[in-house]
């Protein structure tokens, strides 16, 4: 009885009246004569009135899993030690492969949906898998879910399983999974292509004045939506001069609702009528339909203080900007100020610039960059406001860039494009360039909002690892930098300093890498740099330094990200003088005058890291900045 390709059961009725001693049942394939015999000894049931019964299972995996003819003789012995002799012939069919059939998809929700299907096999069904990934992207999402199988005895099998879409970007749309369900010997596989997960947009369900005083007012929002809420906008302007000062303010989601707060300072420092909408976007990109809170005044403070509001920027150009704002005040304005310096070496140039009353409440100065030593770059700028009876007010201005778009030197602008120019007036690789820094912990907590709207910056490299006491760890400020840079959308690639002296060491990088960027859910095509190999160690030998190249590189590509190298002109003209090394050299530090390197090996996306004591609006101290073109 129970017949399958992984065996048989061998059930005998004996009759004697001496009684029954023993029973043996040996039992070989046909193929190869007796090489897999083997000769158990069963267990004897007394039944009564003479009966007994004997009950053997033979297992293929006991006889090299071999198939076809069986050969089972039972020899029974009674306590006379006289002997009766039954033969059996069994013919053992290969195993086949498993039939899955009533394929269902159930319960399908903006979160995910249930697959069960009924698996046939004659022999056991060890594991049922139902890969699944969606349409967007390709494979990117793929994950082997493993699904619950539940045995119902009779060579039949019901299979559970749940596909969650958190597990796949969280995205909707076309979901494709496929069911592999293996038993002893074969795979059965069914494809199921034409699941649709159904998006629906968000729905503003509630928009609330929280606080408001006179520099700002915060709105509490909830928002809704079948899969998460992602983003939520408050677009915001005053109704003086219509549109004119916009902007898509970004809400914070806290305690399970979004909260946005209006600031004056943002809206040119003006007093009166402020008007709001509300935008929610999910994952998908989905926008609410458009929610009008309506109209908040935010009223200049009833003190004796000077007030400083209408504050603009105008004529901005490579010689400098004006500043124009208005000054109220119960008493006499006698003085208005706009101390101004430039953001690169503190406030070594620092000018109290006395503006003049243009008239209505109103008054203007142009800061030119003659004014402090013709700099280029991030200068700051406050305005202190005076009265006859001693008050005195004052705002902190955002920073404004005055750009080079004539000087042939360091960055400028000519036809709304980026140039790099090197220190004898050469165009870094004769194209528009894109302005790149590279970060660590070494650059402290990094204030990204400034970095996006001050800082110029086209990309970072941020450093994925630190070594500290000979054991890699996360840099410490890799998490909040890698926030950053998703946040305010800034593209960025990784890079790690390569310890290893042999290849076991350059591998084990390479898994460092891997296993971050994992953690932090960093796909490939979230990588817009590469991931950088950091090759600065000149007591490595050129074989080992090209050989760890080559295994990090190969490791990485592995996983799909691609890799490339960096390290020091200097090097590369000595102890790295090498093909491969070479060919995958895309990124180079020289602080020199001019690049003064040529790479006939590579060709493509090229960083000169030109030097290591940049200034950037919001890092603190020195960073290295580098120029991105193609070679």
């Amino acid at each position: 009885t129970n017949k399958t390709s992984e065996g048989y059961t061998v059930k005998c009725i004996i009759r004697d009246e001496a009684g029954i001693s023993r029973v043996e049942m040996p039992t070989w394939t046909e193929k190869n004569g007796q090489d897999d015999i083997t000769w158990p000894k069963i267990s004897v049931v007394n039944k009564g009135n003479n009966l007994y019964e004997a009950t053997y299972t033979v297992k293929t995996k006991d006889h090299k899993n071999e198939t076809g003819k069986y050969n089972t003789h039972v020899y029974v012995y009674n306590k006379d030690n006289e002997v009766a002799v039954k033969t059996l012939e069994i013919t053992v069919n290969d195993t086949a492969t498993p039939k899955i059939s009533n394929v269902k998809v159930e319960n399908e929700t903006r979160k995910g949906y249930t697959v069960t299907c009924d698996i046939q096999s004659d022999s056991k069904i060890t594991k049922v898998e139902m890969p699944t990934w969606t349409e967007k992207n390709g494979q990117d999402d793929l994950i082997w879910h493993k699904a619950e199988v539940k045995d119902n005895g009779d060579g039949t099998y019901k299979a559970t399983c749940e596909i969650k879409t958190s597990d796949h970007n969280g995205e909707s749309g076309k979901y494709i999974t496929h069911i592999y369900a293996t038993n002893t010997g074969k795979t059965g596989v069914y494809v199921k292509d034409d699941i649709v997960i159904k998006n629906s947009k968000p729905v503003i369900k509630s928009a609330t004045l929280l606080t408001k005083d006179s520099e700002s007012y915060t709105l509490e929002i909830v928002a809704e939506d079948d899969s998460k809420v992602s983003k939520v906008y408050v677009p915001t302007w005053t109704e003086k001069n219509g549109q004119d000062d916009v902007i898509w303010h970004e809400a914070q989601f806290e305690s399970g609702k979004w909260k946005c707060t209006i600031n004056r300072k943002d809206h040119y420092y003006q007093y009166g009528n402020y008007v709001s909408h509300v935008y929610a976007y999910d994952n998908d990109n989905e926008i609410s339909d458009g929610y009008v809170y309506g109209s908040t005044l935010i009223s200049e403070p009833d003190d004796d203080l000077p007030h400083i509001s209408d504050v603009y920027i105008s004529d901005k150009n490579d010689d400098g900007y004006t500043i124009t704002c208005k000054v109220t005040s119960k008493f006499n304005v006698t003085k208005v100020s706009f101390p101004t310096w430039t953001y690169t070496n503190g406030q070594d140039d620092l000018v109290w610039h006395q503006a003049s009353y243009i008239g209505n409440n109103q008054y203007s100065f142009r800061i030119l960059r003659s004014y402090h030593n013709y700099e280029f770059g991030t200068y700051i700028t406050h305005i202190y406001a005076y009265d006859n009876v001693g008050n005195v007010s004052a705002l902190v201005l955002d920073y404004n860039e005055i750009k080079n778009t004539t000087v042939r030197q360091g960055w400028a602008y000519m036809n709304g494009q980026k140039y790099f120019f090197d220190n004898n007036g050469n165009i870094a690789g004769n194209m528009p360039s894109k302005k790149v820094i590279d970060v660590s912990s070494y650059n402290g907590v990094i204030d990204w909002e400034t970095v996006k709207r001050y800082g110029d910056v086209d990309g970072v490299i941020i450093r994925i690892a630190s070594h500290p006491n000979g054991h890699y760890i996360d840099d410490p400020q890799f998490a909040n930098n890698l926030a950053g840079c998703r946040r305010y959308n800034i593209p960025f690639g990784v890079y790690i300093y390569d310890y290893a002296n042999e290849n076991a060491g350059a591998y084990s990088e390479a898994q460092v890498v891997v296993d971050i960027l994992r953690k932090y859910g960093v796909s490939p095509s979230e990588l817009s740099y590469p991931v950088y190999f950091d090759l600065e160690r000149p007591q490595l030998s050129t074989s080992q330094a090209v050989q760890n190249s080559q295994v990090f590189i190969s490791r990485m590509n592995q996983y799909g990200y691609t890799a490339q190298l960096y390290s020091y002109r200097s090097m590369l003209q000595g102890v790295l003088n090498h093909p491969y090394i070479l060919q995958n050299m895309s990124w180079m530090a020289a602080y020199t005058n001019t690049m003064g390197w040529t790479n006939p090996y590579y060709h493509g996306k090229f960083g000169w890291q030109y030097t290591s004591k940049g200034s950037i609006p919001g890092i603190n101290g020195n960073v290295d900045i580098s120029c991105w073109f193609n070679v």
